[in-house]
């Protein structure tokens, strides 16, 4: 209704890249549930659930910063020329991604704390606010617009949830850490859009592109290796 069936196709497009990175977390979120269950009454529950909702943040937004990065190549090699128009939109919803698989982590500290209430206000407000965020965005920005609502709208639902988790079944979550962390990916996300604006195309390109990838992983290796070995091993 608020742009042209050109710009339906490219987000089409774009969703359908950015779901591979869903089928991962989909897997995850299978395992993860039951898994949430199993150390309910374990003392390190609450500390387990924090380390995880932290790793999956970080270490998703990591992940998408490969779809953000790679986007033009993906659909140079799986589409044309003319779909590259598309390539802002599969970042944007490769960030989504990780954003919808949040809450299905929180979701663990409602069903231990017998509430789950919370959890379905948050899904409704979040929908709430994504629909107003379609009806402001989607003119102006088109296929970017509409790709920006639906991650804003399911931002908000973690934040939310993260909120009301504090009340009824408190996780010991550093927001300091997880905030700069986030940040840094952030940073890197931001700078290989801005090469991938202003280099042309070309082996070149796709090696600093590497570059920074490998710089990434290397650099939240050495910040959380250290961190998930010690709440494994106070776990075990």
């Amino acid at each position: 209704a608020f742009c042209s069936r050109t710009e339906v196709g490219l987000y089409q497009v774009a969703g359908t890249l950015s779901s591979v990175l869903a089928l991962g977390t989909f897997a995850f979120q299978q395992a993860w549930a039951p898994f949430a269950l199993s150390i309910a009454k374990d003392n390190m529950a609450k500390n387990v659930i924090a380390m995880v909702t932290e790793v999956f943040i970080v270490g998703g937004l990591a992940i998408a910063f490969l779809f953000c990065a790679f986007a033009s190549e993906a659909l140079r090699v799986f589409t044309n020329a003319k779909y590259l128009g598309a390539r802002y939109v599969v970042g944007l919803l490769a960030i989504n991604v990780i954003a919808l698989g949040v809450p299905q982590i929180l979701a663990s500290a409602f069903t231990l704390a017998k509430k789950n209430g919370p959890f379905a206000r948050a899904m409704v407000v979040g929908a709430v606010f994504t629909t107003g965020l379609f009806v402001l965005l989607v003119p102006r920005w088109g296929k970017e617009g509409a790709a920006l609502a639906v991650l804003l709208g399911n931002v908000l639902v973690p934040v939310y949830l993260f909120v009301l988790a504090q009340k009824v079944y408190p996780l010991p979550l550093a927001f300091g850490r997880l905030a700069r962390n986030t940040a840094l990916v952030a940073g890197f996300i931001a700078v290989a859009l801005y090469i991938d604006r202003t280099r042309p195309f070309g082996p070149v390109l796709v090696a600093m592109k590497i570059a920074l990838a490998l710089a990434l992983i290397a650099l939240l290796i050495a910040l959380y290796r250290g961190r998930v070995a010690r709440a494994l091993r106070r776990e075990a």
